[in-house]
């Protein structure tokens, strides 16, 4: 900034402001000092790097995590990307491992049934941030695997876990919570072949069961 004062002026005051940019950069609450100059012919005006003040500035950057994430994924369909950015510029590049899903809430405990998938990572299950793509960021897929039982809506949550020589970010973690929603019905279907009988005749019934059970189930037929 440049003020000029006239002879004509001189008895003029004159404002100018100072402000503290937004860089991005972690710094924490810090001290800057403004240093002046002046110059003129008039040789009784020519001083330099005279302090002017020490400001004291609050840095408005802090070291978190930017998730990107649908929060609903449907069973068996194509994978959905989660991805991941920096909140702040970084000293060094930062790897982030994720995790697959872990249900919580399930009203049926499925933990021991093989054949019941859940949430899972796709592909590579960690990206890399730099110094050029720490606002941009780069992403993981994330699918629900098809299986052939009527678990309903269940919810999941994906871990993740910063890794850096940076240690604004190093040990960071957090969770991303996700619903699957099941395309299975847990139903059983009886079809009759013929729905009309005259004496003597028989009638064979299927009985089709639409999604595999965890257990075994029983239909007791009476009349």
């Amino acid at each position: 900034s440049r003020l000029i004062f006239s002879p004509s002026s001189y008895n003029v005051s004159q404002n100018f402001s100072v402000h503290a940019t937004d860089d991005n950069i972690i710094e924490g609450t810090h001290v800057l000092r403004i240093n002046h100059s002046v110059t003129s012919d008039d040789t009784r005006y020519q001083l330099d790097h005279q302090l002017f003040g020490r400001f004291t500035v609050i840095d408005a950057d802090t070291a978190s995590v930017v998730v990107a994430s649908p929060r609903v994924v449907v069973e068996g369909q194509p994978a959905v990307e989660m991805c991941f950015a920096l909140s702040a510029r970084l000293s060094a590049v930062v790897s982030i491992l994720v995790d697959n899903g872990v249900a919580v809430n399930d009203t049926v405990d499925y933990s021991d049934v093989a054949f019941v998938n859940g949430l899972d990572v796709s592909g590579s299950a960690s990206v890399s941030l730099n110094a050029t793509t720490w606002a941009s960021g780069d992403c993981v897929f994330i699918y629900a695997p098809e299986d052939d039982v009527a678990e309903g809506t269940r919810t999941f949550t994906v871990r993740y876990e910063l890794s850096s020589d940076d240690g604004n970010y190093d040990g960071q973690s957090g969770l991303v919570v996700m619903q699957v929603d099941d395309n299975d019905d847990a139903t059983l279907l009886v079809v009759a072949n013929n729905s009309v009988l005259q004496p003597g005749e028989s009638s064979t019934l299927t009985a089709v069961v639409t999604s595999q059970p965890t257990v075994p189930i029983r239909l007791v037929v009476g009349v």
